[in-house]
C-alpha cells in the first residue's frame, strides 16, 4: 500500500499519539517547543494516518540544523501496524522508515540532519542506504519488573558502597517538589563544567511541565544542605532519568547514587515497568550508570549534510561523521 508523507499540526500528531501514551510524543512535552518543533505524518491512501514524528528546528552558523528538540532523547516516531503477522509487520516498519529516511534526505540538502530514533526502532537499513551515517547510541534500562532485592544484587559493589556510606555518613534522601532548587542546582552544574544548557526550556520543564502524574525528583540533603538531587518524567510504562545534580562545593560520591536508588525504588512503587538512564555516551557516566545494573539497550542516531558542510565537520565532529 503506497504511503505518502506530509507536514502536520501540533494538534494531529497530538491525536495519533494519545494511543501511545509516552511521554516524549505527549501534547504536554511536545508544546513547550512552540513553532521550532516541525510535526510529519505519513499517510496511507493520502488519508489514513499511520505514523508520525517531529524535528527541531535551529541554526549554526548560519546553517540550518534539524534534529531532535534539547532533552529530547529521539524524535518522537510513533506508528500504527495493521498487520498481525511478524513479517509482514517488519515490511510495514521498512516502508515507513523508508518514507522518513526519503524526507530527511530531502533536508540534508538544505542543511545538517541529525535524527535519534526511539530504541524500539531498529531498522535502520533505508538510511543507510540513503547515504545517512547510522551510528548506535546507548542507554542503559532497568527492569522493574523484578524486586528490589534483585536490581541491587546486580548493581557493581562499588555503587552499592556508595548508598551505604552516603547512609552511615548521615545523608538523608527525600521526595521533592521544589523544582526552582532543581533548576538552580542544574543551571550552576552546567555553569561549573562549561555546558551549554537551554536555560529556557530547563525553567520550562520544571515550571510548566512538571506535576505529581508525570514526574518526581529526589534530593540528598546532609545537614540540612541539598548536596545531590534527581529528577525524573515518566508516562504509563517508563520512568527517564532526565536531569541529576551535585553540589561541587559539597560533594559525597554516595549522595548521587542514594537519591537515584531512591527514585528506582519510587519508580517501582508506582507500578512502572522500566528505568531509564535517558542516554550513557559519556564514559565517566557510562561507567556510573553501568554501576546500577542495568540492561545497555542501543538506539540509532542517522546524520547527513550537505557534501562540503560534511567534509568541514568531519574535522571537528569525526565521531558524526
Amino acid at each position: 500500500m503506497p504511503v505518502t508523507i506530509k507536514k502536520i499540526t501540533h494538534d494531529v500528531y497530538s491525536s495519533l499519539s494519545g494511543d501511545n501514551n509516552a511521554v516524549f510524543s505527549s501534547p504536554e512535552w511536545t508544546g513547550m517547543f512552540g513553532d521550532r518543533l516541525q510535526y510529519c505524518g505519513i499517510y496511507e491512501d493520502s488519508h489514513k494516518l499511520v505514523a508520525g514524528f517531529y524535528y527541531y528546528c535551529d541554526n549554526r552558523a548560519g546553517i540550518p540544523f534539524y534534529h531532535c528538540p534539547p532533552y529530547t532523547p529521539h524524535n518522537g516516531f510513533i506508528f500504527k501496524l495493521s498487520s498481525k503477522n511478524f513479517s509482514a509487520q517488519h515490511s510495514e516498519i521498512k516502508r515507513l522508515m523508508s518514507c522518513a529516511a526519503l524526507y530527511f534526505n530531502k533536508l540534508s540538502k538544505k542543511g545538517i540532519v541529525r535524527i535519534i530514533f526511539p530504541h524500539d526502532l531498529k531498522d535502520m537499513q533505508v538510511f543507510t542506504w540513503e547515504k545517512f551515517k547510522v551510528s548506535p547510541l546507548y542507554t542503559y534500562r532497568i527492569s522493574l519488573e523484578q524486586s528490589m532485592e534483585e536490581i541491587q544484587s546486580k548493581m557493581l559493589a562499588e555503587r552499592r558502597n556508595d548508598i551505604k556510606k552516603a547512609q552511615k555518613d548521615g545523608i538523608i534522601c527525600e521526595l521533592s517538589n521544589e523544582t526552582e532548587l532543581i533548576r538552580n542546582m542544574n543551571e550552576k552544574m552546567f555553569h561549573n563544567k562549561s555546558v551549554s544548557a537551554s536555560k529556557t526550556y530547563l525553567h520550562k520543564i520544571l515550571q510548566k511541565f512538571a506535576g505529581i502524574n508525570n514526574s518526581y525528583s529526589f534530593i540528598s540533603k546532609y545537614k540540612e544542605n541539598v548536596i545531590a538531587s534527581v529528577f525524573c518524567i515518566y508516562d504509563s510504562s517508563t520512568v527517564y532519568y532526565l536531569l541529576g545534580s551535585t553540589d561541587e562545593s559539597n560533594k559525597h560520591s554516595g549522595a548521587g547514587a542514594l537519591a537515584l536508588w531512591y527514585a528506582i525504588e519510587h519508580a517501582k512503587n508506582l507500578g512502572l515497568k522500566t528505568f531509564d538512564f535517558e542516554g550513557s555516551m559519556i564514559k565517566p557516566v557510562e561507567k556510573y550508570f553501568r554501576g546500577f545494573g542495568g540492561e545497555l539497550t542501543p538506539y540509532y542516531t542517522a546524520v547527513k549534510a550537505p557534501l562540503l558542510i560534511e567534509m568541514l565537520l568531519k574535522l571537528q565532529k569525526r565521531e558524526l561523521f
